[in-house]
């Protein structure tokens, strides 16, 4: 592994790219700590495991089963074996599965942050959750998202969580007057129209939720509308 991650170094590809042209940004880099670099190639595989959708985990597991059969089906006819013994390395196979996925969610990596030589660009996140979210983690509260941010070297970050807006009024009650290297946290909510995930940005934050947790733009209802009114959506994802 140690070797494949020397090779690799000399055909390397520029991480920061244009979204629009695909192509390398030359005003920005990611500064790699040593331990981000020694790690990567097991960090990867972790961060790759959180990103996968249900069917892809259970494309993953039944993938992992069968390459596990045929590994102990190809040794069985080589040197012989007995019930007993592949029941405890069928489950200890098991349990190792279960702690990658547990290490996977639950262990800090070592993080990467963008850089820009010009120190006056300002560098955005325009999606990010909280706890206040039903897919974001209990300790993950405003703070901590903050600070992951400033470690990433954001230096704003819209706190956009599911049908809710606490995490950002938490953020923005806590945003420094002066952001002193520290992320400020913006408003924004994640809200669903039919299968799209539409990410509301700058949003008032004093407007209301409807009883399904969706946010409405005050200014967009009218006396034609319905009282859920529609959702204003800059952004998709």
């Amino acid at each position: 592994m140690c070797g494949l991650l020397i090779a690799t170094a000399f055909g390397t590809a520029t991480p920061v790219i244009n979204a629009e042209s695909h192509g390398a940004v030359t005003d920005a880099t990611l500064a790699r700590p040593l331990a981000y670099t020694i790690l990567a190639p097991i960090c990867t595989v972790l961060d790759a495991l959180t990103l996968l959708s249900l069917r892809q985990h259970a494309a993953v597991f039944v993938t992992i089963v069968l390459c596990f059969l045929a590994w102990r089906v190809t040794r069985a006819r080589r040197r012989g074996t007995a019930p007993a013994r592949e029941l405890v390395v069928a489950l200890a196979a098991f349990v190792i599965w279960i702690l990658v996925y547990a290490l996977g969610a639950a262990i800090p990596r070592p993080m990467a942050a963008l850089q820009m030589q010009n120190p006056d660009d300002v560098v955005v996140d325009f999606h990010s959750h909280t706890n206040r979210s039903w897919d974001g983690r209990r300790w993950f509260s405003a703070e901590r998202n903050r600070a992951w941010h400033t470690g990433a070297g954001f230096d704003a970050a819209y706190v956009s969580d599911h049908k809710s807006v606490a995490g950002a009024l938490r953020g923005l009650a806590t945003n420094a007057r002066r952001s002193a290297g520290a992320t400020v946290l913006l408003p924004a909510i994640e809200s669903r129209d039919q299968y799209q995930h539409i990410v509301a940005i700058g949003i008032d934050t004093n407007a209301p939720i409807d009883v399904k947790g969706e946010w409405h733009d005050p200014a967009a209802i009218t006396s034609s509308d319905s009282a859920l009114g529609p959702v204003v959506a800059p952004l998709l994802v």
